[in-house]
């Protein structure tokens, strides 16, 4: 069961290449204040579910965050942003860019 905690405003999904990490961020729609900000972590990709078409959560370490977005479309595409930028962890190793943009390909062509 969710609580509400009645934010909204426009979500954000931030790549930050230079600090090397990704962030969804929530600002107030009024005064662009930050309201939320969650790192993406490691295989968050596989976390990620679908409750309804336009809702969408997944854990973090104390509770687990629902998005409700206004729209289909908008749920899907940050679905695939999720996908996309998510890090992965195969083992020892990272998952390469070319391995991630065939992965990211393959994603798009289930929806």
């Amino acid at each position: 069961m969710f609580k509400n905690i009645d934010l909204g405003g426009i979500l954000v999904f931030c790549v930050d290449r230079r600090r090397k990490t990704n962030q969804f961020r929530l600002f107030d729609i009024n005064d662009f204040r930050l309201l939320m900000e969650v790192e993406v972590y490691v295989d968050m990709h596989l976390y990620y579910r679908a409750l309804r078409p336009n809702f969408y959560c997944f854990p973090l370490p104390n509770m687990v965050l629902g998005i409700e977005f206004s729209a289909e479309e908008d749920a899907k595409f940050f679905r695939l942003l999720v996908f996309k930028y998510c890090p992965k962890f195969l083992g020892e190793e990272q998952i390469s860019d070319t391995q991630m943009e065939h992965n990211f390909e393959n994603f798009k062509k289930d929806l």
